[in-house]
């Protein structure tokens, strides 16, 4: 890896279970709480370990430069301070390309990959959507954009868009996910020869989209040209893992129960 200078340690959690270890890295602007609806059926199968990436939850707002290689590293040192070795990662959004990225810099540490509609893998994200949501203040504007994640509008309620905006408040977070929005601007770019890596390395490797994704749209040609397993959800949006949770917890399990680590 790369001399720069590493963030502040980030935040981690060990809700644990049996089983292999398994990383659960979240998405822009989101943090550990974003897998409420699969933890507890992951950790029925393994060894469940999750971070808040710099910027994001309990971190702290240090993101260096904000790029993924920056947050990718900070995810690395996070396992190695922990003793973790070849685990089981799971990512979405921008926490799937810094599982790709991750194995692209430290192969050693991935055991699998599940990535569910990950960043920069066909496209950029929208552009429109990472560099307003730092901005949020008004809540109807902010369920408006929130909205713009999922198919069913009515999944996006006051309770999470009072936590959005409070989550937004804490001292330095809307300039540390300014800056990391300003780097994902040509994150397909960076992600190219990481996916390239996994694909080429053939490690095993499983795509969760939704069809309905606006914020990430998905490329069903591109996901069978990476090659691995697949599971593509009708009517769903950028959130698979929340909005058709026990249909994801299940294809996780079967997937990971069929990589040894």
């Amino acid at each position: 890896m790369s001399q720069k200078r590493l963030v502040a340690p980030i935040a981690v959690r060990h809700p644990g279970g049996p089983g292999a270890p398994m990383l659960m890295i979240h998405g822009y602007g989101a943090d550990h709480r974003t897998f409420a609806a699969n933890q507890p059926a992951l950790s029925a199968a393994f060894d469940v370990w999750m971070v808040d990436l710099p910027g994001h939850g309990e971190s702290q707002p240090d993101v260096g430069d904000g790029s993924i290689t920056t947050l990718t590293r900070a995810v690395a040192a996070a396992l190695d301070s922990n003793g973790l070795a070849r685990v089981h990662i799971v990512g979405h959004s921008l926490g799937g390309a810094i599982a790709a990225r991750l194995y692209h810099l430290r192969p050693e540490l991935v055991g699998s990959l599940t990535l569910l509609s990950p960043g920069g893998f066909v496209s950029d994200i929208d552009d429109a959507f990472i560099m307003s949501y730092p901005a949020l203040e008004e809540a109807g504007t902010a369920q408006w954009l929130l909205q713009r994640l999922v198919a069913r509008p009515g999944l996006i309620n006051k309770t999470m868009v009072a936590y959005v905006l409070a989550e937004l408040e804490r001292p330095g977070r809307r300039e540390a996910l300014t800056r990391i929005a300003v780097a994902m601007r040509g994150m397909h770019g960076e992600m190219t020869p990481a996916y390239a890596i996994v694909r080429e390395h053939d490690v095993p490797r499983f795509v969760v989209w939704g069809t309905a994704d606006r914020v990430n749209p998905i490329d069903v040609p591109a996901i069978a040209a990476f090659g691995g397993g697949s599971l593509v959800l009708p009517d769903v949006g950028h959130l698979p893992h929340a909005e058709s949770a026990p249909q994801v917890n299940r294809a996780i399990v079967e997937f990971c129960r069929s990589v040894r680590l």
